[in-house]
């Protein structure tokens, strides 16, 4: 019989929302996404750079060494095991 093939990506992490905005950084947080198998990874991406992955259990990074005073644009992108994934809404940050 052929391997099962994961070709249903994730959901998209819902409702981002930044808190403890300080000097130089900020918490992001997102809602789970869901998976037909499991969602393996969170991409945090600033703009389109990733600038961090997490675990499928974690629901915040705290983003640091920001220039305050500045627009980010940040999201977050729901990764499973065979690599399929969907990228959230952005989040205008300053």
């Amino acid at each position: 019989s052929a391997a099962f093939t994961d070709t249903q990506a994730p959901t998209a992490p819902g409702t981002l929302t930044a808190s403890e905005v300080a000097q130089g950084g900020f918490r992001l947080s997102w809602t789970m996404a869901t998976d037909n198998v499991g969602v393996t990874a969170y991409e945090i991406y600033n703009g389109t750079t990733n600038v961090a992955t997490v675990g499928s259990n974690a629901y915040s990074y705290l983003l640091k060494g920001l220039t305050p005073a500045t627009a980010y644009t940040v999201s977050v992108r729901a990764v499973d095991g065979a690599g399929n994934g969907t990228i959230s809404a952005t989040l205008p940050v300053t």
